[in-house]
């Protein structure tokens, strides 16, 4: 029992030295099962991921639960995980240009801080302060996994990266331009719809107010879809204020 309870205690050291190193930390453990327990195991447990009532996850957990206990501990593993390219870069750009950033990790504390300080997102001296919560919420995710949270995300999104250092173009480059083009186009429309409401006014003004219309419908039709749409067009290819480089 104490030679047991030492090496719970050593694994769990070396987990944390494997945390503190950045490394993913997987801790191995395994349970006896005779023929007859797995046999009604297993049963119940396909009926469970079968089932098609509202509650079929919150079976499926509940027969995890009751097989996933009582284990023997194997011990621990670590694989290291590199970070993408251009990720530090990219996180100092966006600090130069005034964005905050936070992260959000399910990993543990140890290991967030080392990737924080891996990317250029902590540095020395910063002020760390820690709050530990656990919710329902946070207890969930943990079990399962972030990739639903991220599929539904990225479902949300209007724009979706496969790599995290394409938001350095994307929000100091195309970001720029974008907030010019929209902020021109939106005095463009204005005047746009102004001159063609005020020259409609003068020539009713002119005509009495009988009714008479200035333009035909053919003209009227195409005057948004057609005969104004190519300075839209022009601006949103080919506007560019200042160049590239001068964005990052």
């Amino acid at each position: 029992m104490e030679g047991s309870l030492n090496f719970e205690e050593q694994t769990r050291e070396h987990t944390n030295e494997y945390a503190d190193a950045g490394l993913r930390t997987l801790i191995l453990a395994y349970r006896e099962l005779d023929e007859e327990e797995y046999n009604k195991f297993n049963t119940a447990f396909t009926e469970a991921r079968n089932s098609i009532s509202a509650d079929r996850d919150a079976q499926v957990d509940e027969l995890a639960e009751t097989i996933e206990k009582d284990m023997i501990l194997l011990g621990a593993t670590a694989v290291e995980d590199n970070l993408q390219k251009g990720v530090p870069e990219c996180i100092d750009k966006l600090a130069q240009a005034g964005i905050k950033i936070w992260v959000l990790t399910g990993d543990k504390m140890e290991t967030a801080i080392n990737i924080g300080f891996a990317c250029s997102l902590l540095r020395q001296g910063m002020k760390q302060i820690i709050i530990t919560l656990e919710t329902t919420e946070i207890k969930t995710i943990e079990k399962t996994g972030d990739k639903p949270a991220i599929t539904k995300a990225v479902m949300s999104s209007d724009i979706a990266i496969a790599q995290f250092r394409f938001l350095e173009r994307l929000l100091l480059v195309h970001g720029h331009w974008c907030y010019r083009r929209i902020s021109s186009m939106i005095c463009y429309f204005f005047y746009k719809n102004l001159m063609f409401g005020f020259t409609l006014f003068l020539f009713e003004a002119y005509a009495s107010f009988s009714g008479q219309p200035a333009y035909n419908d053919w003209y009227m039709s195409l005057y948004n879809v057609f005969f104004t749409s190519l300075p839209v067009l022009a601006l949103g290819v080919f506007d560019q204020d200042v160049s590239t480089r001068f964005c990052l």
